[in-house]
């Protein structure tokens, strides 16, 4: 369990799942994320790479997305399936795996006020011929910033195959593998929030 800007400490030798009611804090070092994305950019010929930065607010259930003119570019209801948290021992960071559903909702449905606003600046980067993208997020909220790298697979149906699943852990340990040879420390920036995804 983090505790602070600690984190977890076993007497492991291989990755193993931490079960409630403990969980890993979300977020990473700013040097670990600029040598994340600078393997990225490295390999961006072979990808498509988005820039945006975004606003999203969350009302209820409703989660509500504004662009940066403040032009509403999504609003949905995102509904969490499973959540895995993954120690990882002699790596910086561990894992996290989310499923979600999200159910686009008409903006009219908005009321009252907003509970939780958080500012991102994210890029994406898609290999492409692939399904699977890899974001790289600042996230602001009040004074915390926070760095976040996700990897994500959008699907149509709940059918998670092998395939799928090897790939999702190669991808992940990629990254572990890019940060783990920048010799980076082991400690999170800023401490626990909460987190709607």
């Amino acid at each position: 369990e983090q505790r602070g800007n600690s984190r977890v400490r076993l007497p492991i030798d291989s990755a193993a799942v931490l079960l409630a009611p403990h969980k890993i804090s979300v977020g990473m070092q700013s040097k670990d994320f600029d040598a994340i994305k600078a393997l990225l950019t490295s390999m961006s010929e072979a990808m498509t790479v988005t820039s945006s930065e975004s606003t999203t607010s969350t009302f209820g259930e409703l989660r509500v997305t504004k662009d940066e003119t403040g032009k509403i570019t999504c609003c949905m209801k995102k509904k969490k399936l499973a959540t895995i948290d993954i120690v990882v021992p002699g790596y910086p960071y561990d894992l996290r795996i989310g499923v979600a559903q999200e159910i686009p909702v008409d903006p009219s449905e908005i009321q009252g006020s907003a509970q939780y606003t958080r500012r991102r600046v994210r890029t994406c980067f898609k290999p492409k011929g692939s399904e699977m993208s890899y974001e790289l997020t600042t996230v602001t909220v009040g004074s915390e910033v926070t760095h976040e790298c996700e990897i994500e697979l959008m699907f149509d149906t709940l059918a998670v195959d092998g395939k799928w699943v090897s790939e999702l852990v190669r991808a992940s340990k990629d990254m572990l593998d890019c940060v783990k040879a920048s010799k980076a420390t082991p400690a999170v920036d800023g401490t626990k929030r909460p987190r709607d995804e």
